[in-house]
């Protein structure tokens, strides 16, 4: 889509009309199942409103992932969840995100968790964010909208914002309205009682061998959503 020179980069309108045309270009057939992503430049209200709207349609789905920017409210969100409401995020055969640790057994096909490092781990704000001291800091926004987090190690050189250098985690959020009741294997299961994700490590499947633990498809698989791209089915699995 081409624009004049002097076009916003955060333009409301130029993104619905992007998004509409895009999902005319989907052969009709196909448009009943759909998944859209964007990145945080995308993440207006006009947008999401747009989107909720289109997934309301009777007779059509539309899952989005649309990235989320770290603000305030987030990073004092961040700052309450509980350790044990990270779980570990997945890549795209479904397995653990990880490495081998510094002082592993010799066995480099071991089972052994403390030979391995989780690298990245996701988390679900949205009960914090909504029923959190501050009330509900997203009574603006869709109600079926849901608010994810990843955090990961940074590479080296990277920028850090103050929270992130305070703990050593590299944060990225996104937007989705997943539901929460989703099952298979990009199904959630949040707890009721805090909006969170609860799941335990003790709940997870046990390694099977060198990068062989498998995660619980729960609500981590929903990471996956934002490598999807343009596809208009709904696959097994993506990279995140």
């Amino acid at each position: 889509m081409l624009r004049r020179g002097s076009a916003g980069s955060n333009t409301a309108a130029d993104h619905l009309a992007i998004t509409d045309a895009a999902i005319a270009a989907v052969p009709p057939g196909f448009r009943r199942k759909l998944m859209l992503t964007c990145d945080g430049a995308g993440a207006s209200h006009a947008l999401i409103k747009h989107l909720d709207k289109l997934a309301g349609r009777r007779g059509y789905e539309l899952t989005y992932s649309v990235g989320w920017a770290l603000g305030e409210r987030e990073k004092t969100a961040l700052r309450l969840v509980p350790e044990q409401a990270w779980q570990a995020a997945i890549d795209g055969r479904g397995e653990v995100r990880e490495r081998r640790a510094d002082d592993p057994c010799t066995d480099a096909g071991c089972a052994h968790r403390a030979c391995w490092i989780e690298e990245a781990h996701v988390t679900e704000l949205t009960g914090l964010l909504r029923c959190g001291p501050a009330g509900d800091q997203l009574r603006a926004w869709p109600a079926a909208m849901r608010v994810f987090a990843r955090r990961e190690w940074p590479h080296a050189g990277a920028q850090l914002t103050l929270l992130e250098a305070e703990n050593g985690w590299r944060y990225s959020l996104w937007a989705t309205n997943r539901a929460a009741a989703t099952k298979g294997w990009l199904g959630q299961n949040p707890d009721e009682r805090s909006g969170l994700v609860p799941a335990p490590i003790s709940q997870r499947e046990p390694r099977t061998g060198a990068k062989g633990r498998r995660a619980l498809p729960m609500l981590l698989a929903v990471l996956l959503i934002s490598r999807l791209g343009g596809r208009n089915w709904m696959p097994r699995s993506g990279r995140k």
